[in-house]
C-alpha cells in the first residue's frame, strides 16, 4: 500500500496470478463428468466414475445402473432434438425458463449493490464521515477479509440449506439493508446531498455497519451459488452455451453498473442507494415465482421439473426417488 514504484501494481497482479495458477494446476486432477463420457461414447469410463464416486466402489450397486440409464436416455433425447446450439436455449418452454433463470442470476448477482460495497467503497466512505486515506485502505482490507470468510462459510452450508432459501433470504436482506442504509444516511446527512455530513456521528457509524452487513450477506448467499446455480439449472447439452450467456449478462450488468454508479453517485450521492431498494425488491419477486430449487436433484430430475406446468412448485415436492432409495435399491412413491 505504501509502495511508490511499480511494485504498487505488480504485487497485487502477482498475487491474483498465483491463485489462477493454482486453479490451472487443479484442472488436471478433475475427472471428466459421466455425462460427457457417455456423450463421447466412453460409457465404460462413465460407469467407472459412477462406481467410484456414487457407489463407493460397488460395481453391482443399483445406483450405477439407474443413473447410467438416466444419463444415456437424456443425452439421446437431447441429441435427437439438436439441443447443443444457442437457438436451443429458447426453442421450447423449458429451455426458455432455464434461460430466463440463468440471465436473472447473471444480472441480479452483479446489480444487487455489491459494487457499492466493493469497487466504489472508497468513493462513498465520505458519506459515512470517513475521509482519511489510511482509514479507507484499512476498511477496504477488513471488508475483503470479512467477505472471504462469509463466502467460505456460505459455501459450506449451501448443500444443507438449499438454493432457493439462499436466493430469497439473501435478496430480502439486500433490500432491507439498502432501505435501512438510505434512511440512516438521510438522517446523518440531514437529507442533503453532501459529502460533509452534519448529523450524529453514531448514525454514520451505524450506517457503515449496515453496509458491511450487506457485504456479508452478499458474500454468504450470492457468492456461494453464483456459479453453482446456473450449471444446475441448465441441461447437459445447453450448459456450455448457457454458461456463456450467463457470463455475458454478468459482463453487461458490470458495464451498466460502472457507468450508472459513476453518474448516479456524482449526481445524487447517497440518495442513489434507494435505487437498490427497488431493484432488489424486483429481483426478490422474480426469484420467488420463477427460480426452482435444485438441491439434491440430478440433471435428469431437473428436466422433469422444468417440463412441469409450475416448475417452482414441482421443485419443492419430494422426489419420487431419493439418493437413499437408490442406495438401498428401493423406490419411493409420493402420493
Amino acid at each position: 500500500a505504501g509502495a511508490k514504484d511499480s511494485a504498487s501494481w505488480q504485487i497485487p497482479c502477482g498475487l491474483q496470478a498465483a491463485w489462477s495458477g493454482v486453479v490451472f494446476i487443479g484442472c488436471f486432477f478433475v475427472p471428466e463428468s459421466p455425462r460427457w463420457l457417455v456423450a463421447a461414447g466412453k460409457t465404460d469410463q462413465a460407469r467407472a466414475f459412477l462406481v467410484k464416486y456414487h457407489a463407493s466402489g460397488d460395481a453391482d450397486h443399483p445406483i450405477v445402473t439407474e443413473q447410467l440409464k438416466e444419463i444415456e436416455l437424456a443425452i439421446e433425447t437431447e441429441a435427437s432434438q439438436n439441443q447443443g446450439t444457442y437457438a436451443a436455449l429458447f426453442n421450447n418452454r423449458p429451455n426458455r425458463l432455464r434461460s430466463f433463470v440463468v440471465i436473472g442470476v447473471g444480472f441480479f448477482s452483479q446489480a444487487a449493490g455489491n459494487w457499492i460495497a466493493g469497487y466504489f467503497q472508497s468513493q462513498i466512505l465520505p458519506y459515512f464521515g470517513i475521509t482519511s486515506t489510511e482509514d479507507k485502505l484499512l476498511l477496504n482490507i477488513i471488508t475483503s477479509a470479512i467477505s472471504l470468510v462469509a463466502a467460505l462459510v456460505g459455501s459450506s452450508f449451501v448443500d444443507k440449506i438449499g438454493r432457493r432459501p439462499y436466493l430469497l433470504i439473501g435478496t430480502f436482506l439486500y433490500t432491507f439493508f439498502f432501505l435501512a442504509l438510505t434512511i440512516l444516511l438521510a438522517i446523518y446527512n440531514e437529507n442533503e446531498v453532501t459529502e460533509n455530513p452534519k448529523g450524529p456521528k453514531e448514525v454514520g457509524i451505524t450506517a457503515f455497519v449496515v453496509l458491511q452487513l450487506f457485504g456479508i450477506a452478499y458474500a454468504f448467499c450470492w457468492t456461494s451459488i453464483n456459479a453453482l446455480y446456473p450449471v444446475e439449472v441448465l441441461s447437459y447439452s445447453t450448459r456450455a452455451k448457457g454458461m456463456a450467456m450467463c457470463q455475458a449478462f454478468v459482463n453487461i450488468a458490470n458495464i451498466i453498473q460502472s457507468w450508472v454508479l459513476s453518474y448516479g453517485l456524482n449526481a445524487y450521492k447517497w440518495k442513489f442507494f434507494s435505487f437498490y431498494v427497488l431493484f432488489n425488491a424486483f429481483a426478490l419477486v422474480m426469484i420467488y415465482f420463477y427460480f426452482p430449487e435444485t438441491k439434491g436433484r440430478t440433471l435428469e430430475e431437473l428436466d422433469e421439473i422444468f417440463q412441469a406446468p409450475n416448475p417452482v412448485k414441482k421443485s419443492l415436492e419430494a422426489p419420487t426417488k431419493t439418493f437413499d432409495d437408490l442406495m438401498s435399491g428401493k423406490e419411493k412413491t409420493v402420493a
